[in-house]
């Protein structure tokens, strides 16, 4: 399976700004054989392991503070409500943001967004 010629290369830009002392080609030898069908041909790379592995080690060294993620539902509740008053079909006065509440993920990778309607 190939790889996206683009993503490789961004992957592979943002691995390099981020682990500078890791040579790229040192990780790239590591990940080169020769085909499975043929053990005396050409070596090849194999892209896909090769990428994953530069991808898990990018996400491995990615902080994500309490703040960064309440800073984030901020901007994700600001967003949704000025485009529910973009059209003007809703008052102001009838749009807000709740107190944030911390929920599980029901498939352990995302978190859906809960909206909620109420009257008085």
């Amino acid at each position: 399976m190939m790889l996206d010629v683009e993503i490789r290369a961004v992957v592979e830009v943002l691995f390099s700004e981020r682990f500078p002392e890791t040579p790229l080609d040192t990780l790239k030898t590591e990940f080169t054989a020769p085909p499975a069908d043929d053990p005396e041909g050409k070596p090849v790379l194999d892209e896909l392991a090769y990428a994953t592995v530069l991808w898990n080690r990018l996400l491995d060294s990615e902080v994500i503070g309490e703040q960064d993620l309440a800073d984030l539902a901020n901007a994700r509740a600001q967003v949704i409500s000025s485009a529910f008053l973009a059209d003007g079909q809703f008052d102001e006065s009838r749009v807000f943001i709740a107190a944030f509440v911390e929920v599980e993920s029901e498939d352990g990778q995302w978190v859906r967004l809960e909206l909620a309607v109420a009257s008085d």
